[in-house]
């Protein structure tokens, strides 16, 4: 049985925010799969440290999903479709609330938005998710690169160079 609560004007503007940050990357990788690219060609993390970030793949994993290819998109990035589902789930609910102007209340008597709320106060919760987000990393980074060439080892790259020059210099 879903009950309502009229919103305020505070959980209006955090609906907003959620749908905001729901919709940029749909509409991100809508834009891509459409030929609109993004001035920026370069991930800064890797342009910056020289080996790819933990979300490198993410963008690609979406525009695969927005074309309808789940496997492709695995190939990706594993959690590509776990971040479509969020953004969607955010995206929908936000919109519902906002265009009824009440929080919807689920079988648990609890808002979405309270549930999430409460999922992220568990430090456990959120520690798993990085711990399994980590893992992913490290064996996406070891399949790329293998044990004889790890991208840590750094003396090729000018950054690291830098890092441990101002290390030497403490």
């Amino acid at each position: 049985m879903l009950s309502c609560q009229l919103l305020s004007e505070k959980a209006r503007r955090i609906r907003y925010g959620i749908l905001g940050l729901g919709l940029t990357p749909l509409i991100g990788a809508f834009l891509l799969n459409r030929g609109i690219h993004l001035p920026l060609k370069r991930c800064l993390f890797q342009w910056f440290l020289g080996f790819p970030s933990p979300t490198c793949g993410l963008t690609r994993s979406l525009t695969a999903l927005m074309r309808g290819d789940w496997q492709q998109s695995l190939i990706y990035h594993l959690f590509g479709p776990i971040l479509f589902v969020i953004c969607l789930t955010a995206v929908v609910q936000s919109g519902i609330e906002l265009i009824t102007g009440h929080s919807l209340s689920g079988f648990t008597g609890k808002s979405l938005t309270t549930f999430y709320r409460q999922l992220l106060q568990h430090h456990w919760f959120i520690a798993i998710c990085l711990l399994l987000l980590l893992s992913y990393y490290l064996l996406r980074l070891y399949a790329r690169y293998g044990a004889e060439d790890p991208p840590f080892s750094g003396e090729h790259f000018s950054t690291w160079q830098f890092f441990v020059a101002g290390a030497k210099a403490l």
